[in-house]
Order: structure tokens, then C-alpha cells, then sequence
């Protein structure tokens, strides 16, 4: 039976075009798998889920795991013929200065292995520090950067002086994953979900806002943060495995309770992109607000036009209409 929903078409789309990250990893390889999201955002946890998913899509085998809280302590030595992916995201540049810090202590241990950044947007507040970062890239002899909107690529280019591949976010290949499986339902009323951190817009949360960590099961945040200290505590090479693995296992179960919450809404209104990429994903309705720095704009920009153009003569409920430019 054809498919004639545009928006499913349109993310069924936006799903092959992350065949090109295949096309630069050799087949059936082995692969670490490193700065790997082990915290309460759910959306860096579908980025996981999204590469682990790719990875089993594309014969790719993943060897090994690590993320900044065990700070690089268990890295393998591994000869040239594996692959390294690091994680994708919104932390490429000087807003989150860990996660480039560990990408750079990456590139600088592994000089004869091919390495892969995932889908990532790049956001530099100085760009004294865009150059000493693009130093660091550019010393490394097989290193291919895949960024998820038009004007990362254009800086990247532009200030950076680096090549980087265009494509979407690594969350899409979650489309028609059993982990985002639903019962069929439309839903009512909307469900504001607003960022707390330090890429909110706004002066003021509102009183009846959640964030990611208000729609989670009290006992899964528990259970998350005794994970997180025992990772960053972990002295025993013999326990990281089975620690990371329980991780994964958590942050599973914590996707399906934040798929839970969205369900019985028909309206996603949210500044945090991957809740507006979650919702697409569930067929529920956007009301989008940007972060900061144009994040949610620029993705929707290079990606989502022509969900907007098909949906551009409603109002008030839609990604179309509602996605704010910050003036």
C-alpha cells in the first residue's frame, strides 16, 4: 500500500538521506562508539539510539562505548582497520566546552584510525575559538565531519576553513522503530515543553512548562544518576562494559516513558529540537520556538521546508505556522 501521507514521506526521506554516513565507513566494520549521551536529555538519548540503530541498519559492529563521565579512562588500543564514531549533536563549538574537549583528546589518540562525527551543529561565540578547534580538525589525516544544517556547513567553511557533509540529524533513523511505537491516537490539547539550560530563550519559564526531567519517572532519574556516578567512579576496566550496557538499557526505557508522555497530546509546543523531531516522528502537530542561536530555525530551514510548504494554509497548530525566528 502507497504511502501518501506527505509529512511521513517527507521523514521517510529525511531517513535515506543518512545512507551517506554509511558510504564513509567500509562495510561490516568495527566501530567505537564514543561521547555516547549518558544523562537526562531525551533528546541527546534518540541521537544514541539513532546511531546504535544505524549502526545494526548498516553492518556495523560496535566494539566499545564511552562517554565524558568515565573521561576516555577505558579507551581500547585498536589497530587502524576500526572506525571511530563520535556522538552527534548540538555541542560542536564553545556553548559545551566538555564534549569538544573529549572530541579533541579523541582525534589526538587515535591519529591512524578513520574517524566520524555524526551529525552535529556547529555555534561559536568567539571565533578565536572556532580556529583553534578547526586546528585540531584539520591535523587529522582521516576525519569526516557531518554536520545537520546549512549554516554549520557554510561556518565550518567559512571560519573554519573545514569540509563537512550535509545531512540530517541521526534521530531520523528512528522512524518506524519499535521504540517509538504508540497506540494509534490523534490526541488533544498541547503539551509545552521548554529547555531550562543555557540555550532557553527565554527571560522566564513558564509556570506550567516541563523540560525533559519533568516527564520522566521520578524513579528512572534515580536510577539514571547512580549510573552516571558509578561510570564517573569506576576505576574497573572489568565493569565498564556491563555499566554502559545497563545505560543503554535505561535511556531505552527512558525514551519510551518521554514517547508516553507525548502521546495523549495532539500539539508538541517546544524550543528543544529533538522534542520537535520526536513529535514529527510521532505524527503529532509543532508548535516550534527557537533556542539562543537559531537552532531549531536553521534545522528547519534546510530540512522541514517542504512540510511547511504542504501545510502552509493552516494556522496556530503547525510547524508552518508557529516555528519563531528570534528577531
Amino acid at each position: 500500500m502507497i504511502d501518501r501521507n506527505p509529512k511521513r514521506e517527507h521523514l521517510k526521506s529525511l531517513k535515506s538521506k543518512l545512507s551517506i554516513i554509511a558510504e564513509a565507513i567500509p562495510p561490516a566494520s568495527q566501530c567505537l562508539y564514543l561521547d555516547i549521551a549518558m544523562h537526562r536529555n531525551v533528546g541527546d538519548l534518540l541521537m544514541v539510539e539513532g546511531a546504535l540503530s544505524f549502526a545494526k541498519d548498516n553492518g556495523l559492529t560496535i566494539t566499545h562505548w564511552s562517554s565524558v563521565h568515565d573521561n576516555g579512562r577505558f579507551l581500547p588500543n585498536v589497530g587502524p582497520e576500526h572506525t571511530i564514531l563520535l556522538n552527534g549533536g548540538g555541542n560542536l563549538g564553545d556553548l559545551w566546552p566538555r564534549h569538544e574537549a573529549y572530541r579533541q583528546m579523541v582525534l589526538s589518540r587515535y591519529p591512524a584510525n578513520r574517524i566520524i562525527v555524526l551529525p552535529q551543529t556547529i555555534y561559536f561565540r568567539s571565533q578565536d575559538a572556532a580556529q583553534q578547534c578547526a586546528a585540531a580538525y584539520r591535523t587529522h589525516p582521516s576525519c569526516t565531519i557531518f554536520v545537520r544544517d546549512a549554516e554549520s556547513k557554510r561556518f565550518a567553511g567559512a571560519v573554519m576553513g573545514l569540509h563537512t557533509v550535509l545531512v540530517p540529524d541521526i534521530a531520523h533513523q528512528l522512524l518506524d522503530s519499535e521504540l517509538l511505537t504508540t497506540n494509534p491516537t490523534s490526541g488533544e490539547g498541547s503539551l509545552l515543553l521548554r529547555r531550562t539550560d543555557r540555550e532557553s530563550n527565554l527571560a522566564e519559564i513558564p509556570d506550567h512548562a516541563l523540560d525533559w526531567d519533568q516527564i520522566l519517572r521520578a524513579s528512572t532519574l534515580w536510577t539514571h544518576l547512580a549510573l552516571r556516578l558509578s561510570i564517573r567512579l569506576n576505576r574497573a576496566a572489568i565493569l565498564h562494559e556491563p555499566l554502559m550496557q545497563f545505560g543503554i538499557r535505561t535511556q531505552r526505557r527512558m525514551i519510551k516513558e518521554a514517547v508516553r508522555y507525548f502521546q495523549p497530546y495532539r500539539i508538541i509546543d517546544t524550543d528543544r529540537l529533538h522534542a520537535m523531531l520526536l513529535a514529527l516522528l510521532l505524527g503529532k502537530e509543532v508548535v516550534a520556538h527557537d533556542n539562543t542561536y537559531g537552532k531549531l530555525f536553521r534545522y528547519s530551514d534546510t530540512w522541514l521546508q517542504d512540510i511547511m510548504r504542504s501545510q502552509a494554509n493552516r494556522t496556530q497548530t503547525t510547524i508552518t505556522s508557529n516555528l519563531k525566528r528570534r528577531r
